[in-house]
């Protein structure tokens, strides 16, 4: 249990009590800085449809994460901080979708729209899921981190916990299941 220090401010000690588990605390945090977390979303993402998910995101990843709180900072900076992590993965989900729609635009076009490809194309994803959500959660974690979330090798095995050559036997292990699954796929 953290002491109450003179020189941190109001905002600081409710965080330390949030720290601790206060919901109390987290809810007057919560009152008081959602509407400036929404704001800075809105001014970062330039799109104020999001703004309020990613505040709400924001404050939920603060509550879970409430256990390793450390008072270095104004309370603001610190929900900025989980702000500015959550606005960078819906720009990179937002990305990778766009991708993917492009893709399967391309695929339309080039087929003049013929709904057979399409639906063929559809069903290969849907069945590109099934294969992932059959691998090992180590597995499923090393294709996310490189086919969904662009990191490199270095990155995703730190992430991962891990040496580079085993995150790396995890993507060709993954890799080798997804093939293998696909081909019985197309053999039914």
């Amino acid at each position: 249990m953290h002491k109450k220090n003179t020189y941190f401010d109001d905002d600081i000690q409710l965080m330390l009590k949030v720290a601790e588990g206060d919901k109390n605390a987290f809810n007057k945090i919560y009152k008081k800085y959602f509407q400036i977390v929404i704001d800075y979303a809105t001014s970062i993402n330039k799109s104020s449809n999001l703004s309020e998910d990613i505040a709400n995101e924001a404050f939920e990843r603060v509550w879970r994460q409430r256990a390793k709180y450390k008072p270095t900072s104004t309370v603001k900076t610190y929900l900025f901080t989980f702000a500015g992590k959550v606005i960078q993965e819906y720009h990179r989900r937002s990305k990778y979708q766009r991708m993917m729609l492009n893709n399967y635009s391309d695929i339309a076009i080039i087929q003049e729209f013929n709904p057979e490809v399409i639906v063929q194309n559809m069903e290969l994803k849907e069945n590109i899921e099934t294969a992932k959500n059959k691998l090992s959660k180590k597995q499923r974690q090393a294709i996310e981190f490189i086919f969904y979330h662009n990191m490199n090798i270095n990155e995703a095995a730190k992430l991962a916990g891990c040496s580079n050559n085993v995150f790396s036997q995890r993507i060709n292990d993954a890799k080798r299941q997804i093939s293998v699954f696909l081909k019985q796929f197309n053999n039914s």
